[in-house]
């Protein structure tokens, strides 16, 4: 969505002439420079991380026991988050 957004934008700044849109040959550039920099280097980046990872080792003993899962409070429910989260940047 963000992409799309800022490619509206910046495309009616061309269209209209403004100096504050980037030109053609930015955006292509800045393209590339992800796609023969940035993202080959995530990639290797979690290949390595992957491959140096040690096995998993739990902090504590675990068992097996099925537990039952307490009925949650009505503010820890996810729709009261969502909400409260709605207002925070107000």
């Amino acid at each position: 969505p963000l992409f799309f957004t800022w490619s509206v934008v910046n495309s009616v700044h061309w269209w209209s002439g403004s100096t504050q849109a980037l030109p053609a040959t930015t955006v292509l550039l800045l393209l590339g420079a992800w796609v023969l920099v940035g993202f080959p280097l995530t990639v290797i980046g979690g290949i390595v991380g992957k491959n140096r990872a040690g096995n998993f080792q739990a902090p504590c003993r675990t068992r097996n026991i099925p537990r039952q899962i307490p009925q949650q409070p009505w503010y820890k429910h996810t729709a009261v988050h969502m909400a409260i989260g709605g207002f925070l940047p107000f």
